[in-house]
This record gives structure tokens, C-alpha cells and sequence, in this order.
């Protein structure tokens, strides 16, 4: 066989074969200054599927467009397409303005990420806020229908009607606790309800004139001093505030005017806190003594002894409690079992329990008074 027909028969033998250069799949960049990732031109340079990770001619990577199959022309428009998928990609969008022709506005993939996310947090935490608002609102803020803010130049509290007016703190508002003034309604008299959460003896006593004593009440009912007693406020001078108010509603009204010991703070009758509970109940009691037309109801003397002692130790979930009486509607007895309680709700305020014992003790004082 001569030389020649070698050459024509295998070409390589006298023909010098393209240089070849090995490029790391990191670094390959596909043609014309495209974006796609190394993955994405991997897939493109393999039509087959298979990964290529071999040898490659240098000039595939410098070849023009009409030097490159077909198959993979395709495949890198497309990958064109999709570039805005891609991690390092933008898009830009048109559209009219007025004043300035079109504005065109170029995003990055991060920053459609953090819209989204913001956007998503916000649907999230928008409703949170609002559903907290509300049950915040009704527990702590909200009113009485029947306060005396409502009811006051009203035909309600006009002269030929009885006026009760219950004043305290939350015991007596009714919207933490158990609501015992409501029980007391009568179709020939006006219940008042000037009970305000959290407020203490010099609250009531800064707001006794335009709550109590402006509404020309026939009955008075006092139930405040637990906020002294758990803000740490001097013994001493709640029991001057209480005095100032028991002897301007005595110089001020004609009212007949009793006064409830403070429930137990928590089911354990020898603990630190009820044990100041008692010394105040007893200044109470000697107030009634002493002074006459005031009468001392005994609600701690009734709740104590029907203790068990085996209560939990005193906490004072409010917000816990205020979630499940007004997002999830439970009764106050039992968030009272839920917390291992008899007559409490959270160790501060009366359940039903506790609320028909103040509810029935005001009601047996009317009735020997009217």
C-alpha cells in the first residue's frame, strides 16, 4: 500500500490535529459573552446528557455562531431565555411615564428576593399585630357599656332613679374578671360600673368627683387596694388614700357606702402576699367599725376557708389569660382548672366563682338598705 493512500485512509497520520486545551468546567465561559451558568453549558455542550469533562478543542470556545451545531445553538437560547433564573442575572423593565418618556428599571434576583420576603413577612405579621391589638384593646383598654363616662347627663342616672355606683379596679370592671356588677342590675335602679383595670387607692381617690360623687349616687360600693399591694405601694398611704375616700363620699353624698375585703393574691392562704392582704382587709374592717353608714363585706372571710393549700405558687399570666378570653373565647373557670386554681383566674382576679360570692354579698347589703 503506497504513502498516499495511507494519507487518504487516515488523514491524521499526515495531517497535524487541532491543539487541544483543557479548560476547568469552573472556568468555561459559552460564546458571544453569554451569561449562563457552568452547569447550564455543560448541558448545552452534552446534547447527549452525558457530563463534558474531557478534552475540548480550544476553538470551540472562540468558534462564531455558524461554526456551532445546531443542537447546541438552540440549547444556549434557550439557556438565554431562563438567564433571569440565574443568580448573577437582572431584569429590566419599561414602562411610560409622562413626564420623562419610558423609565426603564433594572432589578437583581436579590433584590426580588428581599421584596418577597419583606412582602411575606408582612402578610405575616400584619394580621399578628392587629389580632394582638384587638385582645390588648379589650382587656386592658375597652370600657364598660354601663361606665360613667357612658351614662353620665343620661335619663339613666336621672333624680327619680337609684344610682349604685360599684368603684375599683379590674375586680370591678369586669373584663379580666368575672363580672359581678352586671348581676346587681335592677329595673328601678342604675348600676354604675367605675371600675378601671389596674388603678390603685390614689387613682380611685384622683377620680372620685367626676366617676362617683357627680353621678349623685344613692349606693357606693368600693373594692380597691389588690394594684397597692402588688406594686409594692406603702401600706400607710393607701390607707390614707382610703381614707380621704370614704370621708368625701360621707361629706359629699348621701350614699349608703360599703366596702369588700380584697380576694386572696393567689390560693395560698400563708403566703407572703396574702398576709399583707389581711392586714389591709383588717384596716378595713376597723374603718366600718368606726364609722357609721359603712358597711364591710367580707368576701376574703368567705373564699379563705374554702382554700384547699395546694395551689401553685403565685404567677400572673395576664396576657396568657386575656389571649384565651378574647381570641379564643374560653370561660373564665376554666382558664382558672388550666391554672390549677379554685376562685382565681391568673391569681389576681375572681372567676365565676369568686364573682358570685362579691355578686351575692352586694346583694344582701341592697337589700337591707333600700
Amino acid at each position: 500500500m503506497s504513502i498516499a493512500s495511507l494519507r487518504r485512509r487516515a488523514p491524521l497520520f499526515s495531517r497535524r490535529r487541532r491543539p487541544l486545551r483543557r479548560v476547568p468546567l469552573d472556568m468555561r465561559k459559552p460564546p458571544y459573552g453569554g451569561t449562563a451558568g457552568r452547569h447550564t453549558w455543560d448541558a448545552m455542550a452534552a446534547p447527549s446528557g452525558r457530563r463534558r469533562d474531557r478534552w475540548l478543542p480550544a476553538k470551540v470556545w472562540s468558534s462564531p455562531k455558524r461554526r456551532l451545531p445546531t443542537v447546541i445553538h438552540k440549547r444556549f437560547q434557550r439557556c438565554s431565555e431562563r438567564n433571569r433564573f440565574m443568580p448573577n442575572s437582572t431584569e429590566t423593565t419599561s414602562r411610560p411615564d409622562s413626564a420623562a418618556g419610558t423609565r426603564t428599571k433594572t432589578t437583581t434576583l436579590r433584590q426580588r428576593i428581599v421584596r418577597r420576603v419583606a412582602v411575606g413577612t408582612a402578610l405575616i405579621v400584619t394580621p399578628a399585630f392587629l389580632i394582638s391589638g384587638f385582645v390588648l384593646h379589650q382587656a386592658f383598654v375597652g370600657r364598660p357599656a354601663n361606665a360613667p363616662d357612658a351614662l353620665r347627663g343620661t335619663a339613666a342616672v336621672a333624680e327619680e332613679r337609684e344610682v349604685l355606683v360599684a368603684a375599683g379596679a379590674s375586680n370591678v370592671q369586669g373584663t379580666s374578671s368575672a363580672d359581678w356588677v352586671s348581676g346587681l342590675y335592677d329595673t328601678d335602679m342604675t348600676v354604675v360600673n367605675a371600675g378601671i383595670n389596674g388603678h390603685t387607692t390614689g387613682d380611685l381617690l384622683n377620680r372620685l368627683d367626676r366617676d362617683v360623687i357627680d353621678l349623685n349616687p344613692d349606693h357606693v360600693v368600693l373594692l380597691v387596694g389588690t394594684n397597692d399591694i402588688r406594686g409594692s405601694i406603702d401600706p400607710n398611704e393607701s390607707k390614707v388614700n382610703v381614707t380621704k375616700i370614704l370621708d368625701r363620699l360621707e361629706d359629699k353624698t348621701d350614699a349608703n357606702i360599703a366596702i369588700q375585703s380584697l380576694s386572696p393574691l393567689g390560693e395560698q392562704p400563708d403566703s407572703d402576699l396574702n398576709a399583707k392582704v389581711n392586714a389591709y382587709n383588717a384596716f378595713l374592717k376597723s374603718e366600718a367599725d368606726a364609722r357609721e353608714g359603712l358597711t364591710y363585706l367580707g368576701v376574703n372571710e368567705v373564699i379563705t376557708p374554702r382554700l384547699t393549700g395546694d395551689a401553685p405558687d403565685f404567677t400572673f399570666p395576664i396576657v396568657q389569660t386575656a389571649f384565651d378570653l378574647f381570641l379564643f373565647d374560653k370561660e373564665f373557670i376554666e382558664i382558672s382548672e388550666s391554672h390549677g386554681l379554685q376562685y382565681l383566674v391568673d391569681n389576681v382576679h375572681m372567676n365565676e366563682r369568686g364573682a358570685a360570692i362579691a355578686g351575692d354579698l352586694t346583694a344582701e347589703w341592697l337589700e337591707q338598705v333600700r
